[in-house]
């Protein structure tokens, strides 16, 4: 119940910041349909141009997009704050996490809930459920059962590479800094099936940084395109369950090392 409070108490806050400024505001949710049209056009121009992306049809890539939207979006308003960790530690501000009757890490999770991607991912269920419409992917309850799991662990995954650039904060004071080199660049990718890639980008985007298993190996099993069901979706619900557990090990581990204000 105290953790309900303290969630409802963020959003509150959060929504009251945001519409104190409300031209601010109306220019977010407006580049975030500018955005969301100006992808689509991006891909539809694209396979004018192309025939297939490797066997990928336009309403399968876009399918691949709106999911990978969806996913990062529902993990964004639960982690996203993590990318501005540095911040806090640095002023000295991480300390207030330290003395409340939660755990540290919860109260970080809840205490900065995103009003601004709670808009963003209200935009990309919409996207989302058009492209799964059009695709059919709720032709039979196991899909719909499948559909649910990756959604779990792609927000998952997504999670625990936000709390990893915020565990390293906590050493390198640069959380933002790093999200910006090595979390965007690959998550970029995951917008698009990893296939028409170089293999050696295939390789660190299913063994290193499993940005694969966000959106492409999901919709391979979604899209029937693989036969290897049980074994794939065995080994992405095993890897986004480790992988949280090891970026939750190593923010453990780093906030041991705060020494409090300025560390």
């Amino acid at each position: 119940m105290y953790l309900i409070k303290n969630i409802q108490c963020s959003i509150r806050i959060q929504i009251k910041r945001l519409t104190e400024y409300r031209i601010a505001l109306l220019n977010q949710i407006f580049g975030l349909f500018i955005g969301y049209i100006s992808t689509f056009i991006v891909y539809y121009l694209m396979f004018q141009k192309f025939t297939g992306l490797e066997g990928w049809s336009f309403n399968e890539v876009m399918y691949v997009y709106s999911f990978a939207m969806l996913t990062i979006n529902l993990s964004s308003v639960i982690f996203n704050h993590f990318r501005h960790q540095d911040q806090e530690i640095i002023d000295g501000s991480f300390d207030k996490y330290l003395i409340k009757p939660l755990s540290p890490f919860t109260y970080f999770c809840i205490s900065r809930i995103d009003v601004v991607e709670l808009l963003n991912l209200f935009l990309s269920m919409i996207v989302y459920l058009y492209f799964a419409i059009v695709n059919q992917v709720y032709n039979d309850v196991y899909n719909v059962m499948l559909i649910f799991l990756f959604m779990f662990t792609s927000t998952l995954i997504n999670g625990s590479l936000l709390v990893l650039i915020g565990a390293l904060s906590f050493w390198t004071k640069k959380s933002e800094i790093l999200y910006s080199a090595l979390v965007w660049p690959f998550q970029f990718l995951s917008y698009l099936p990893i296939v028409i890639f170089p293999k050696a980008i295939q390789y660190i985007l299913t063994y290193i940084l499993p940005f694969g298993m966000i959106s492409y190996y999901p919709a391979m099993i979604i899209l029937k395109r693989i036969e290897n069901v049980l074994v794939l979706s065995s080994l992405i619900l095993l890897v986004s369950i480790l992988f949280f557990g090891l970026s939750y090990i190593i923010w453990k581990i780093g906030l041991k090392k705060y020494e409090g204000t300025g560390s």
